[in-house]
């Protein structure tokens, strides 16, 4: 998401705004999680990049799709983009959860 988004959004509904990352491979301006009454947390990024080397490329999805999570509507990037994108992280769980998204219809 954008910084001015983050900025607006996240605040209203409940999310700490943090500076940072706990992984040297990624970095983002902006990071919140969400853990309302979804079974898994829901993480936000503005100004997201990860490291490919020495370069930190930006991670912007090629789509999005609106999915309503406990009445709330979110936008996810489509499964195949987000497949894309979690092998391209290459950590060992981003790997799995791409491996996952195979059994997902």
């Amino acid at each position: 998401m954008s910084i001015a988004d983050a900025q607006c959004i996240l605040p209203t509904i409940g999310i700490q705004l943090r500076q940072g990352s706990a992984h040297a491979a990624f970095r983002s301006r902006i990071f919140g999680t969400w853990t309302g009454t979804t079974p898994l947390p829901v993480e936000f990024m503005a100004d997201f990049h990860r490291r490919s080397g020495e370069t930190w490329l930006p991670v912007l999805p090629a789509t999005r799709q609106r999915v309503e999570v406990a009445g709330v509507v979110v936008f996810v990037p489509e499964k195949a983009d987000l497949q894309a994108l979690l092998t391209a992280f290459g950590r060992p769980k981003d790997l799995q959860c791409a491996k996952s998204l195979l059994a997902v219809a």
